[in-house]
């Protein structure tokens, strides 16, 4: 293949379009509002259909639903059933607040409610309509429900409830004063024996005795053993029925054992542990060590009160509170009960004196006081019970019941309305959604942001539909085309424009696109020069040749061109025609003669880029057009293509569109806005191509001469000692360990999988090989592993730069950014002067034990990127440094000596630095000697040609010898010089001698006599 000549000028580059290609989006946004545009209807349609269905079902299934609510309040218990003076009112205990909610919650309450509702409900069912709240730091309960019973029903179900709760806790009320009822009946019958039996004694004693009074002093006596006797009866008998109400707590706290509890909660645990682990996993064992110990101490415990620990029982804690109560009231009756019964003592010691008739009948009268009080108390007592037994008025009543005025309704019409409105929405939103994926999934080239992206160059003009256009709208087209077209690729100085145009494939109008820029040069009155596939239609003014006799004479083409300034030349060539080599040279050799002529129009048609020929014949032009056809080519085909073409040394100056949608003509560029940052698909996949240039792109901040690719130890990235990762399992969050690190030996530890050997595994690898080491102890163990920081993999950098050593490669990193992580390469002083100390010449890079060829002069000081490779792990790059090079000045220079040399020294800045040439310097034979001593390489520089310009200045090496050697024929300048002065001082010696005197008397220049 024949490149074009290097010589030959090429138009000044064309500006990026408006917008800028760089920041090109991966998709044209204009093609998604075009497709919601035109697919409006369907949107409409799938909305309308959406909120139909959605309507239908809601109206369908949808009720009229009801709420309303009632409080109950807490009753204090009053004293209005008091039967006697003595001792304390009957007054059932209090329950707490929790208690009350669990018993509203308690499925029998639920059920009763439940069967007696009209219509029935099930117990899961209203208390799934329920809800219970009680108002803090109040004697508040609110109940509210949600039903679609219409408002009576509504009304009538929250007060049943209400009413149901009531009844509940006065029927708790009544169970418990029928139960002292019980106790206090049989106190009482055992009372009125002991009364009848006390009577009984006295009337006998009477009768035997024929005792029938006693004097004043008895009577005091026994009136205050009486009252002692009373007295500590009564105190028995409340210390009895505090032992039996505490008996009753004690039974009831014992069905609540804190150790029968704690083993139900622990065998629950147990079950919830093993629906997550196996039976191998220590928490699983040490649960079950737990229950066996608390089945051991369920299994001896026997004092259920004494082993009660408050928990979230809230009945046995309100239990284990009134238990608490009623044993200090025990304990404080117990310490009233002993006065009385020392009262007593002191009133029977006093009786001990009286005669024993007296005495005896004393003790019967003080025992008969004692029971008739005892009598009277217990009687009292059980009719107090009795009468709550029979009337509990309840720890709780209805604060205000619910009326049909206080129902809201929330009617069926207006949830349709809302399910309708979603369903409308959501319908909206769905077939948008499908229309902008359908639209997304389309890979052909449609609109202008398509061939913009796809070709990385600027759109210079588009055609739509050309039977659309009449021929004054065709002129206005052909106007602006060429104006655009020679402002951006045109040779001003020589008013001419040489272009070829390609596609992708057949039939995309590259003619008909070279038929009508034809039409607007001659239009222009320029020489046109057409190369086309399709036969022209012969007119006046035109020439038409084979192209094939064409590049055999391309004279003939010359003169029919100067013919006229607007001659018209088609070159006319078969479609199945093939550009060989040899079309090819002859084609250079063509073009160079007629691209010489001024104001001359040279358009080509190229072959379709699915042929190699056309990828070759693209090289021989100084640019090329790259035509698309909408909804044609698919966008990788093209993408292919254009990436090829830019390989070589083919120039793609800009792009056209063919049949392009004019509603692409009114609506703006959205690509330049970034309207897809907002449609969350980033900028990740962008082109960032200028227009005749290879793309220099870089995903990793840096710019390099490759494509973003992955080596292949990023594609198969393995871990190794020194990264750490985040480790936790799904759904266990207090699993997560943050900053685990790959111990030396390579091996992680992770709960229980100890010593997993982690290096050489890639993530997914790794997070296998935990999940299999901990289905032993968890069930569906899936592992979580996330990078924390990548630290084994390393590169290695040394020489003169400014930070030397090991670098940890934890991202993707090329050369300059490795000098750069070392704050660049290291300077120092040479000649008086700052600058870089590294020999670039002799840098290299290490991979596997190979140099890689790298050019580090052209990288750094031409701006190669080609050469900015990316490292990988283990890489070894050595910067070595300048300073101890040096070369040997010689001979004849002012200044003989050493000279540090870099990569730009030159034999001229040798010798300059060293003072300059002698005079006597024969500067058109400078020797270099290059090598070693043994095998010496000798080098003759013109220094004379270098400074006027004739020949280039010669580079020098390290340990170079520059000798400046004495012009040749310096001694006999010298000889010469000497005779001259001689001569010189005998004339004048002579000339002296003759003519001065010891006085002058002559004039001062006589002549020489």
């Amino acid at each position: 293949m024949n490149p074009p000549d290097p010589a030959s000028p090429r138009p000044a580059r064309p500006p990026a379009p408006s917008g800028g290609i760089g920041a090109l989006i991966p998709f044209d946004p204009l093609r998604l509002a075009l497709a919601v545009w035109r697919g409006k209807s369907w949107v409409a349609a799938t909305a309308l259909l959406l909120a139909g269905s959605l309507g239908a079902f809601g109206w369908l299934k949808f009720g009229t639903s009801y709420g309303t609510a009632v409080q109950l309040i807490r009753r204090e218990l009053p004293n209005s059933f008091r039967a006697i003076e003595v001792g304390e009112a009957f007054k059932p205990r209090q329950l707490s607040v929790a208690t009350i909610v669990s018993i509203m919650r308690s499925p029998s309450l639920l059920a009763r409610v439940g069967s007696q509702a009209k219509p029935r409900i099930s117990g899961s069912a209203l208390l799934g309509s329920l809800v219970i709240t009680p108002e803090k730091n109040t004697d508040l309960i609110t109940v509210s429900l949600q039903s679609n019973r219409g408002v009576s029903g509504t009304a009538e179900l929250i007060n049943l409830f209400g009413q149901e709760v009531v009844n509940l806790t006065r029927t708790l009320q009544q169970q418990e004063a029928a139960e002292l009822d019980q106790f206090l009946r049989g106190q009482l019958a055992k009372a009125n024996t002991e009364f009848a039996q006390i009577n009984q004694d006295i009337l006998n004693f009477s009768k035997e005795t024929g005792f029938f009074s006693a004097d004043k002093e008895i009577e005091a006596y026994l009136r205050e053993l009486s009252e002692a006797e009373a007295r500590l009866q009564t105190g028995k008998l409340e210390a009895e029925t505090v032992r039996f109400r505490i008996a009753g707590l004690e039974r009831e706290l014992a069905r609540q054992n804190p150790a029968l509890l704690r083993l139900g909660a622990a065998r629950d645990q147990l079950q919830t542990l093993l629906v997550r682990y196996t039976e191998a996993n220590p928490l699983v064992i040490e649960q079950e060590a737990k229950l066996t110990a608390l089945e051991h101490e369920a299994a001896v415990s026997t004092n259920a009160v004494a082993d009660f620990q408050p928990g979230a029982n809230t009945v046995a804690n309100a239990m284990f509170v009134d238990l608490v109560g009623l044993k200090s009231q025990r304990e404080a009756l117990a310490r009233q009960v002993k006065p009385l019964e020392e009262r007593r003592d002191v009133a029977q010691a006093k009786l001990q004196g009286l005669p024993d008739k007296s005495m005896r009948y004393a003790q019967l009268k003080a025992r008969q006081t004692s029971l008739e009080t005892t009598r009277s108390l217990l009687a009292g007592r059980q009719r107090e019970a009795q009468l709550f037994a029979e009337d509990s008025p309840g720890y709780y009543r209805l604060f205000a019941p619910a009326t049909n005025a206080d129902v809201e309704v929330h009617s069926k019409s207006r949830k349709t309305i809302m399910v309708t409105v979603v369903g409308l929405v959501l319908g909206a939103v769905l077939s948008l959604v499908g229309l902008c994926v359908r639209e997304a999934m389309d890979v052909r080239i449609s609109s202008p942001g398509d061939i913009r992206r796809v070709t990385g160059a600027p759109l210079l003009a588009s055609l739509g539909d050309l039977a659309a256009l009449d021929e004054r709208a065709l002129a206005l087209w052909r106007f602006r085309t060429w104006s655009a077209l020679f402002r951006a690729l045109g040779d001003p100085d020589r008013r001419s424009l040489i272009v070829g145009v390609m596609s992708a494939e057949p039939g995309e109008g590259r003619s008909t696109w070279i038929r009508l820029i034809a039409e607007a040069a001659v239009e222009r009155d320029l020489r046109t020069l057409v190369i086309t596939n399709q036969a022209p239609t012969p007119a006046s003014n035109l020439f038409i040749q084979p192209l094939a006799d064409a590049l055999k004479d391309p004279s003939q083409v010359t003169q029919w061109l100067e013919a006229s300034h607007a001659a018209r030349v088609v070159l006319s060539c078969p479609a199945d025609w093939t550009w060989g080599n040899a079309e090819r040279a002859r084609w250079i050799d063509a073009l160079a003669v007629w691209r010489a002529l001024p104001r001359l129009a040279l358009l080509v048609e190229m072959p379709p880029a699915s042929r190699l020929e056309a990828l070759l014949l693209a090289e021989t032009l100084p640019q090329f057009l790259w035509l698309s056809r909408s909804d044609v080519t698919g966008q990788d085909e093209v993408k292919a293509v254009i990436a090829t073409l830019r390989t070589g040394e083919s120039r793609l100056a800009g792009a056209l569109g063919n049949f392009i949608p004019p509603v692409f003509e009114k609506l703006p560029d959205l690509g330049r806005f970034g309207l897809m940052l907002a449609l969350g698909y980033g900028l990740s996949q962008c082109f960032p191509m200028q227009a005749g240039e290879p793309a220099a792109t870089n995903a990793f901040l840096s710019a390099t001469g490759h494509g973003p690719h992955l080596a292949p130890w990023q594609e198969h990235l393995t871990l190794g000692a020194g990264d750490q990762v985040n480790l936790s399992i799904f759904g266990r969050k207090d699993l997560t360990r943050a900053d685990i690190a790959i111990g030396p030996d390579g091996r992680i530890s992770y709960l229980q999988a100890a010593g997993v050997m982690a290096r050489g595994l890639t993530i997914d690898e790794l997070r296998d090989q935990l999940s299999h080491e901990l289905e032993r102890y968890y069930r569906n163990a899936r592992v979580i592993v996330t990078p924390a920081a990548f630290r084994s993999k390393k590169y290695f950098l040394l020489g003169t730069v400014v930070d030397r050593g090991a670098f940890a490669l934890d991202r993707p990193t090329t050369i300059i950014e490795a000098v750069a992580r070392a704050r660049g390469i290291a300077t120092g002083l040479l000649e008086q002067n700052t600058v870089e100390i590294a020999d670039l010449p002799r840098a290299f890079l290490v991979r596997d034990g190979k140099r890689m060829p790298v050019d580090f002069v052209k990288l750094f000081q031409q701006g190669d990127l080609s050469q900015n490779v990316q490292l990988e792990p283990d890489d070894y790059m050595y910067f070595p440094s300048s300073v101890l090079n040096e070369a040997y000045v010689l001979g004849s220079v002012h200044s003989p000596g050493t000279v540090g040399v870099n990569a730009g020294t030159t034999v001229i800045g040798v010798i300059t630095t060293r003072g300059g040439f002698l005079e006597s310097a024969f500067r058109q034979r400078v020797l270099v000697v290059r090598g070693s001593l043994n095998k010496p390489e000798t080098f003759i520089v013109n220094v004379a040609d270098v400074l006027r310009g004739k020949a280039p200045d010669f580079a020098l090496l390290p340990k170079d010898i520059v000798y400046v050697s004495d012009r040749p024929w310096s001694r006999v300048e010298d000889l010469l010089d000497l005779a001259t002065k001689a001569f010189i001082t005998t004339a004048v010696s002579t000339w002296a001698g003759g003519n001065i005197g010891p006085l002058i008397t002559r004039p001062l220049l006589p002549s020489i006599r």
